[in-house]
């Protein structure tokens, strides 16, 4: 009586929560190939784990530091004299008007925080990190 491999395909669910990191990995245990090693019978082989690591794209507009979003944004010095106002549109969707406070003189590259404008916090509902926008001025 011989023994042989059996491949089959399996669908396997992955709960990928908001806010997962970069990097980050999950465990599917016990759905990965049966490892047959000598003195074994391919009955008796332990099946092995399926292991799915999470790689977060990268984004045209923003970039990523933990749950904070970054954005940077040219200015004309006439802007950063004397104020702007800009809309911006969120991964969401949702759009924003982010602008300047009257007599605010902005350096270059200063960076302005907009709390909770960031991703979810991952496995903490309802805690969001933070929007930050670097201004950098160009120079007529």
């Amino acid at each position: 009586q011989s023994e042989k491999v059996v491949e089959k395909e399996v669908k396997l669910k992955v709960n990928l929560l908001k806010g997962t990191p970069h990097g980050s990995n999950q465990v599917i245990a016990d759905e990965g190939d049966q490892v047959v090693s000598f003195g074994v019978k391919a009955a008796d082989a332990l099946p092995g784990d399926v292991v799915v690591l999470f790689n977060v794209k990268p984004h045209d507009v923003f970039t990523v530091q933990k749950a904070d979003l970054h954005l940077k944004k040219k200015i004309s010095l006439t802007e950063a004299l004397t104020g702007f106002w800009f809309s911006l549109t969120h991964l969401d969707l949702k759009g924003y008007r982010v602008q300047t406070h009257p007599g605010e003189v902005l350096a270059d590259k200063c960076k302005r925080t907009i709390k909770g404008l960031g991703l979810p916090q991952h496995k903490r509902d309802g805690h969001f990190g933070d929007l930050v926008i670097e201004f950098s001025i160009v120079m007529p």
